[in-house]
């Protein structure tokens, strides 16, 4: 028997990583999430999202997640070891910090509340979205996660990333993130 989510939210994802873009610049810290959102008893989530991105549309116009329209990938990018403050990504996309966009970071903000107080028995993740080729490519966005390492620390990457005291963290820490940058937005 299958498990289902009555929770609007399923197959929740994130990693944390340290990229290299360029020699010349510091390393950037990426705390990323990808959620599925669905519309269910418990809420339409999907639609709360599309209609928050439509009120935000001429500075959120083309923030759907390109490999799938039900999912969203939020990601906070930071310098490392800087008192850089963080940004806000929404769907591979840096969120403009202004007026227009503020639903968007509240809708966000609470979402991850959301997630971080869910019991760990209501995390549903399909088997064939974890091992698939979905969350390979989905977790990072741009590039698939064993591309970039070897079958064994790619397992383990999966693993942790699935693991829903992990998402928890994960989704308190960005939340913290988004917090910083609004707290600097209002200064």
């Amino acid at each position: 028997m299958n498990k289902i989510s009555f929770t609007g939210i399923r197959n929740i994802g994130a990693i944390n990583t340290i990229m290299v873009h360029n020699p010349a610049q510091r390393p950037t810290v990426n705390k990323c999430m990808v959620i599925n959102l669905t519309n269910d008893i418990e809420g339409n989530d999907l639609d709360n999202f599309k209609a928050i991105k439509n009120k935000c549309k001429e500075s959120l116009n083309g923030f759907t997640f390109p490999h799938d329209p039900n999912f969203i990938h939020i990601c906070t990018k930071k310098e490392y070891d800087s008192n850089n403050i963080p940004k806000l990504y929404l769907n591979l996309k840096e969120v403009p910090v202004k007026r227009e966009t503020l639903p968007m970071f509240s809708y966000i903000a609470k979402l991850l509340k959301r997630i971080s107080n869910t019991d760990n028995k209501d995390m549903y993740t399909a088997f064939d979205f974890k091992y698939g080729e979905d969350a390979d490519l989905y977790l990072l966005g741009e590039h698939k996660l064993s591309h970039l390492m070897d079958k064994n620390t790619y397992l383990s990457a999966i693993e942790e990333a699935f693991n829903p005291e992990f998402v928890k963290h994960q989704a308190q820490s960005i939340n913290k993130d988004i917090e910083e940058q609004m707290r600097d937005y209002f200064a």
